[in-house]
């Protein structure tokens, strides 16, 4: 199928060709995105390339414009009856719903990123996985098991460091 997907539009950014490919994918419309990847990473580059390519099957290819020139033009409809209401379950991702501790865990496994860096921050991720172990209240599964391998690095980061300290010891004892 790959052989046959023709090129309907191409983007400067990666944000614009995604929200392109999601009004075709509402009007059951498969379309594909080209370089996006390359163009998120190295935009600087993006004109050389011709930005981000949005290909659809070239039986398609009309339809296609047609629902993008809609969008352009702000005349494209939406069928709101396909939209979420209001009190159904959301994401699960979402920021609000996460716990008090699932956001302590995401915490310290941007701390244990930054203990890679600079060896020391390995203490406070240790800290963090202390406060989520003492906190009360949910701590969703994801979480748990994300914590657990938080842990694991934090222990492996904060062994480094005490072999560290101990040879600056040795070697300032030997002097």
């Amino acid at each position: 199928m790959r052989d046959d997907l023709v090129t309907v539009a191409s983007f400067d950014n990666d944000l614009d060709a995604r929200l392109a490919r999601e009004c075709l994918a509402g009007a059951g419309i498969r379309a594909f995105l080209a370089d996006h990847s390359l163009v998120g990473t190295a935009w600087h580059l993006a004109g050389a390339l011709g930005g981000v390519k949005l290909q659809v099957s070239a039986s398609q290819r009309n339809e296609a414009a047609a629902i993008l020139a809609k969008a352009q033009a702000g005349e494209l409809e939406i069928d709101e009856q396909d939209w979420p209401e209001d009190d159904e379950e959301a994401d699960d991702e979402t920021v609000a719903e996460r716990s008090e501790r699932d956001q302590i865990v995401d915490r310290a496994g941007r701390s244990l990123v930054l203990s890679l860096l600079f060896l020391p921050v390995a203490f406070y991720t240790g800290w963090l996985l202390l406060d989520v172990s003492t906190k009360e209240g949910p701590l969703s599964a994801k979480h748990g098991r994300r914590a657990i391998w938080i842990g694991v690095g934090t222990a492996v980061a904060l062994a480094i460091f005490l072999l560290f300290l101990r040879e600056i010891v040795r070697s300032l004892i030997a002097d």
